[in-house]
């Protein structure tokens, strides 16, 4: 009950602060600015950032995709090759390189080198990090160096930013190696909160491109 009572407080929490920053949510779904910040006890922070710091699920799917992420390493070995393509968030790039053996490597991949320099900073080794700048609204992805080389790949809640989930499945299969393994989380009920931050990702709604029209 406890937790219950915790839970309902943290979104009534997160109703009032959207309540507080509507002109927030509409600069959001305009696409007036590239950056949108909202003011979260008295600083300015982006809003996934927010988003994710009252969202009443965010320690228990981040441990659960963590939990998996281990076993994961049980299976392909502690050094093993790692790719995470940015959440955009709090993620757990820390924790993923701390449990990755000294003969591992690790990659992070996002499309803004804003987000990389932040990941960067969190997790505190920027020689053992190698960051990757891909946009996914780019048709295609180069992948060099990293065909077949990947044994991990997360993906924590980016692939919706993807306008061809298909192709970039693709993709990273072409970046794993054989018996390779792709994690990945997606929240699937849509709310509020879910708008928002796409609204945001993709720079508005009013850009969007529903490529199936005219094929049905």
């Amino acid at each position: 009950e406890m937790q219950e009572c915790q839970e309902k407080e943290r979104v009534l929490k997160l109703y009032k602060e959207l309540k507080e920053n509507i002109p927030a949510t509409i600069t959001i779904l305009r696409n007036k600015y590239a950056d949108v910040e909202i003011i979260s006890k008295g600083e300015f922070k982006a809003l996934p950032v927010v988003l994710e710091e009252i969202s009443p699920l965010d320690k228990t799917m981040k441990d659960v995709l963590f939990s998996l992420y281990k076993m994961s390493l049980q299976i392909t070995g502690t050094d093993s090759s790692v790719l995470e393509i940015g959440s955009r968030m709090r993620s757990n790039t820390k924790r993923y390189m701390d449990v990755l053996g000294n003969g591992g490597e690790f990659y992070y991949l996002d499309e803004s080198s804003e987000y990389i320099d932040k990941a960067l900073e969190i997790a505190g080794d920027v020689n053992r990090l190698k960051s990757i700048t891909y946009d996914f609204k780019e048709p295609y992805l180069y992948i060099g160096e990293l065909r077949h080389k990947m044994d991990i790949i997360v993906a924590d809640n980016t692939l919706h930013r993807s306008y061809d989930i298909e192709l970039t499945l693709s993709n990273f299969k072409e970046m794993l190696k054989s018996g390779g393994i792709l994690l990945f989380k997606e929240y699937t009920i849509p709310n509020r909160l879910i708008l928002n931050s796409v609204a945001l990702l993709e720079k508005g709604f009013s850009m969007i491109q529903d490529l199936r029209k005219g094929t049905c």
